[in-house]
């Protein structure tokens, strides 16, 4: 009798031990503001290709008060045969976007948000494939938080009526062992092959604040734009924006001479304030703030 009852709670402690383990390992990483608790998990499933669907687990929480923080603990690939990718890190960026556009809501058009970032574990790997056919993404174990920072923005000429940029990486944890043997792969790729979509190289870099220049600053009629032969090649356009992401003036640069390397825009229409002026394009984009006072 003893021997059962040894027996017995042995199980149960492994039981116990084993729904822990399994509870712990589908929470958010924590990158950030502590106490800031996240709500969920939530179930989302998503189109990512015409043949591959996914079905996202997130949760969600207002960090420090301001950032609009989503959390990724698992994605469940529905249609196998459907979803290939050739990179851990391209395929989760690509959920990652697509369900930035299913919880940011609505935004109108041509206004931008960037309070918006994405949690996950820095390292992933694929589980056993179940009876019904799916594929577990889940993370692996003790390999720290990557955390992105991304701008949407309302373009109704894109499918779902938003697009999705990077633009800044917070954090991007650890993960060593991801040789060929091992079944961990980065999540948090920095390396500029297109996985996160922030650029290693200078000029390409949307994140460097002094990627143009403009002058005079501040300014009050005409701004001035000054960017390298180079630069202005992968700009088709260039915008300004308030601080609230609002887009007050739009040009065109097929309509402008760039062989100068400087492009002038008319801020007559601006009350006195703070502007960000944006250089941008498909493959990159460049930014620099600038004062109107009158």
């Amino acid at each position: 009798m003893v021997r059962f009852i040894v027996t017995l709670l042995s199980v149960v402690v492994t039981f116990v031990a084993a729904t822990s383990q399994g509870l712990s390992s589908e929470q958010p990483c924590v990158p950030d503001c502590p106490q800031s608790t996240y709500n969920g998990p939530y179930k989302q499933v998503l189109q990512l290709s015409p043949t591959c669907f996914v079905q996202v687990t997130f949760w969600r929480r207002l960090a420090c008060g301001y950032n609009q923080d989503v959390a990724i603990t698992e994605v469940r690939i529905l249609s196998v045969p459907g979803c290939n990718f050739y990179n851990t890190a391209v395929f989760l960026e690509t959920v990652t976007r697509e369900l930035l556009k299913y919880t940011s809501g609505t935004i109108p058009q041509d206004t931008c948000k960037t309070q918006w970032r994405v949690a996950k574990a820095s390292c992933w790997r694929s589980d056993t494939t179940n009876p019904c056919g799916d594929t577990l993404m889940i993370p692996c174990s003790g390999v720290g938080c990557c955390l992105v920072a991304y701008e949407i923005c309302g373009d109704t000429n894109l499918p779902g009526g938003k697009s999705v940029r990077p633009t800044d990486i917070v954090s991007t944890g650890t993960c060593t062992d991801t040789s060929r043997r091992s079944p961990c792969r980065n999540a948090c790729d920095t390396t500029g092959d297109g996985s996160i979509g922030l650029r290693t190289t200078s000029i390409n870099d949307p994140l460097q604040p002094n990627a143009i220049s403009v002058y005079p600053n501040p300014t009050d009629m005409t701004l001035k734009v000054a960017a390298s032969t180079a630069q202005l090649a992968l700009c088709d356009r260039m915008y300004v924006t308030d601080l609230q992401g609002q887009r007050r003036i739009e040009v065109k640069l097929s309509d402008v001479d760039r062989t100068s390397g400087t492009i002038l825009i008319n801020v007559s229409s601006l009350a006195s304030g703070t502007y960000i002026v944006t250089c941008s394009g498909a493959d990159a984009r460049f930014s620099a703030q600038f004062s109107v006072q009158r």
